[in-house]
């Protein structure tokens, strides 16, 4: 080692032996070594020619899906059986039901007008005989659009226990303090689900002729929220269920009493199968609501029947009583 002296001082000069064992050898270009490149140079593929595509590493999530989907699993299923066993969204509303809908974008401008349209031609005037049809167009609706899914579906509401339920199914088990409770978590913050009430709200609105609107809006203060005044979808069906009929002071014994005098109901509708058999189906389902039922519908049903004018009609049901209660053969209503 030996110094080389300056104006500003002296510092070390590395020896030229040191200096060459310190650098690399130059690398010879070998053709038949495939980890070089055409160029000399040792490219172990960290530097990726921006002019190859196939030099490209951000490849798309899509992309890898749809590679790891053509791998065939070794599960012993035929493709045929395998196919019938993927999952995948049964319509487009469905495919972004977990997404912010973009009303830029014309598919999801689709959607909003299918969430919102109305559930019939024939209006709903909260009463009693349109309600059990009323909820089964909503069912219908809810399904196809993903209200009712049970992850991310906005009819998925926690009630005052914690445990979550489908308040189109079981709205007897829920009080509108609870439903609200769990709107202020997101109505308004331009998130799925407050787009989803929101939506609920248009289709409920649009559904209700002006009779139901101005039952409802008797209401109004009780479904929207907040300072700014924003309409709850999941409040309003809870008032129209609660003012359609049953929910508001109706009890289960209430029901059940009801149910116990359904031969004296049938009189009231002119003896009319079609607008009784209505009646029956809302009061079971306000009961399925409560997370109870009735063991002696049949029993009821016998009884409602009998007192029909049509004494043909009773005359039948009289021998399908009687078959019953013989065992001879049995009957389900």
């Amino acid at each position: 080692m030996t110094t080389r002296q300056g104006t500003t001082g002296s510092e070390p000069e590395e020896d030229p032996q040191v200096q060459e064992e310190r650098e690399d050898p130059p690398v010879e270009p070998n053709e038949n070594d495939p980890e070089q490149g055409h160029d000399g140079g040792g490219d172990d593929g960290d530097d990726p020619d921006p002019n190859d595509p196939s030099d490209d590493d951000t490849t798309s999530d899509e992309e890898s899906s749809e590679e790891s989907e053509d791998e065939e699993p070794n599960d012993g299923l035929e493709p045929h059986e395998r196919a019938g066993r993927r999952r995948g969204a049964a319509n487009p509303a469905q495919q972004r039901m977990s997404r912010v809908l973009d009303f830029d974008r014309k598919r999801d401008i689709t959607i909003y007008r299918q969430a919102t349209e109305k559930l019939s031609e024939e209006p709903f005037d909260l009463t009693s005989e349109q309600f059990f049809d009323f909820m089964n167009a909503l069912r219908i609706r809810s399904s196809m659009i993903g209200w009712d899914d049970e992850e991310t579906g906005i009819l998925m509401v926690p009630n005052e226990e914690g445990r979550k339920i489908n308040i189109l199914e079981s709205y007897g088990n829920i009080s509108l303090r609870a439903i609200k409770r769990h709107e202020r978590r997101y109505l308004g913050n331009g998130s799925r689900a407050s787009q989803d009430t929101s939506m609920l709200y248009e289709c409920i609105m649009r559904s209700l002729s002006l009779a139901g609107q101005g039952k409802v809006m008797l209401h109004v203060k009780e479904f929207q929220m907040g300072r700014k005044h924003l309409p709850s979808g999941l409040a309003l069906l809870k008032i129209v269920v609660r003012e359609s009929y049953l929910d508001s002071n109706a009890t289960t014994s209430m029901i059940r009493q009801q149910l116990a005098e359904l031969h004296t109901f049938i009189p009231t509708v002119d003896y009319d199968i079609s607008k009784f058999n209505s009646h029956v189906k809302l009061l079971l389902q306000s009961l399925s609501a409560r997370g109870e039922r009735t063991l002696d519908l049949l029993t009821y049903l016998f009884k409602a029947y009998t007192v029909c004018r049509d004494q043909d009609f009773v005359k039948y049901i009289n021998d399908l009583q009687t078959n019953n209660d013989m065992g001879t053969e049995e009957y389900s209503p």
